[in-house]
């Protein structure tokens, strides 16, 4: 996994992580498969970071923190940059 992508909205890199729960782990631990997904991008050179969390799993989870993360950078005015 990537964890440097080259976005001009950072500047010239960014740094990127995703990811959710195991749903084993949380039948384990809670008896139901209680997923979460996480986006987090930060901006060294615009000392900007975004972080998107959502308690649904899966691509539906994907789609909404991209989403999430998407409307973020529009309101820091980084919107039309690519994310």
């Amino acid at each position: 996994m990537r964890i440097r992508e080259q976005r001009p909205w950072a500047g010239t890199e960014a740094l990127f992580h995703n990811g959710s729960n195991t749903a084993e782990r949380r039948r384990q631990e809670h008896g139901a498969a209680l997923l979460r997904y996480c986006v987090a991008w930060l901006a060294p050179e615009k000392d900007r970071g975004f972080l998107a969390l959502t308690n649904v799993g899966g691509e539906a989870g994907a789609k909404a923190c991209d989403k999430a993360a998407a409307a973020m950078l529009r309101s820091e005015g980084l919107a039309g940059s690519g994310q």
